[in-house]
């Protein structure tokens, strides 16, 4: 932002699964596809804002819930890639970027 460039480059920090709320038996936490965290900003977003909600307990999602897709045709949105692109793996299997998701309206605008 400092440097003018927050409309310019899109930051996204994040693991590629979620952790249980709950610890196990071997005292840590298995994956836990459910809910995740995800942090993105600049690239011309709505930035400073929480969405999404899971209950007290962490297991359960409370009103809208995201999907990866979501979450990949938001950042697309924000670089103006656009969503129907597919690629071809070497095996020559179709993909595609956002795999149906759509952009996050609450950060688009």
């Amino acid at each position: 932002k400092q440097r003018g460039m927050i409309d310019d480059v899109t930051i996204v920090c994040m693991g590629e699964f979620g952790r249980t709320p709950r610890i196990n038996q071997n005292v840590g936490r298995d994956h836990w596809a459910a809910s995740w965290t995800a942090m993105i900003g600049g690239g011309g977003l709505k930035n400073g804002q929480a969405i999404g909600k899971t209950d007290a307990d962490g297991i359960g999602i409370e009103g809208k819930s995201y999907l990866p897709g979501d979450l990949w045709a938001t950042v697309a949105h924000s670089l103006g890639i656009p969503l129907d692109i597919v690629h071809t793996s070497k095996r020559g299997r179709p993909m595609k970027l956002a795999n149906g998701g759509t952009p996050i309206k609450e950060l688009i605008g």
